[in-house]
C-alpha cells in the first residue's frame, strides 16, 4: 500500500542513511565460501532525529504518522544524499544514465540510478530523455510517476541508445509503530526519533 505524498516537515531533517545488502554466506569445509544475494539491489534505511521542536510541528509529524497507519502505508521521502541521477551537486542531464538500446519495437524503458537500482518514484516534470545523446521532445514520451517507466510514443530505432536523467523520491515506510510525544515547555516538545526503511517494489 502506497500513499503518493511526500514526507516533508517544516524544519529540515538531518537523517543518517544506512545502505545494506542481504547476502547469505556459507563457509565450506574447504575454506571457500558460497554467497547468495537475497535481493538484487541495496536497501536503504534512515534514522531521523527530531529533537526539540514547536508543538505545532510535532503535531504535523504525528498526524502524518497516524495517516500512514504507522508502518502500514508507504510514502515518498527525499533522501538528502541521493535526490537525482546527476552527480552530487551537478545538473540533471538526459545522458545521466543509460537505460538500454532500442530494437525498433520496444517502447517502455525503466528509469534507473547509475547503480542499476530502478527509480520507482520520479518527479515527473524533471525527467529528460535522449536517444543517441540527442534530447527528445517531452511530448514524445509519457512518464509514469508511480512506476518510473518511460513510454515512447514511437519505438526507438534498432541499435539506438536510450539515456535519461531525473529527480526522484525514495519510497519508504515507518519502522516505528509507536511514537511518544513529550512536552518540554509551554510551546515545544520532543518526539521519538523516526526510523524509515526503503520499500523495494
Amino acid at each position: 500500500m502506497f500513499d503518493d505524498v511526500l514526507f516533508e516537515p517544516r524544519t529540515p531533517l538531518r537523517p543518517s542513511v544506512t545502505t545494506s545488502f542481504n547476502v547469505d554466506k556459507v563457509l565450506l569445509s574447504s575454506g571457500f565460501e558460497n554467497r547468495n544475494a537475497r535481493t538484487k539491489f541495496a536497501r536503504k534505511s534512515y534514522h531521523v532525529p527530531i529533537g526539540q521542536r514547536p508543538l505545532a510541528e510535532l503535531k504535523e509529524i504525528l498526524d502524518f504518522f497516524c495517516a500512514r497507519g504507522g508502518s502500514l502505508r508507504a510514502f515518498r521521502f527525499r533522501d538528502p544524499f541521493c535526490t537525482s541521477t546527476a552527480l552530487f551537486g551537478s545538473t540533471i542531464t538526459a545522458q545521466d544514465v543509460d537505460l538500454g538500446s532500442g530494437d525498433g519495437s520496444k517502447t517502455v524503458f525503466q528509469l534507473a540510478q547509475s547503480s542499476g537500482h530502478p527509480i520507482r518514484r520520479p518527479i515527473a516534470d524533471s525527467v529528460v530523455v535522449a536517444v543517441d545523446a540527442v534530447p527528445i521532445d517531452p511530448n514524445e514520451i509519457l512518464v509514469d510517476a508511480s512506476t518510473g517507466q518511460v513510454t515512447f510514443v514511437s519505438a526507438p530505432a534498432l541499435g539506438t541508445m536510450i539515456s535519461a536523467g531525473c529527480a526522484f523520491d525514495t519510497p519508504v515506510r515507518f519502522q516505528n509503530d509507536i511514537l511518544t510525544l513529550r512536552q518540554t515547555n509551554a510551546g515545544a516538545g520532543e518526539i521519538d526519533d523516526l526510523l524509515l526503511i526503503e520499500v523495494l517494489e
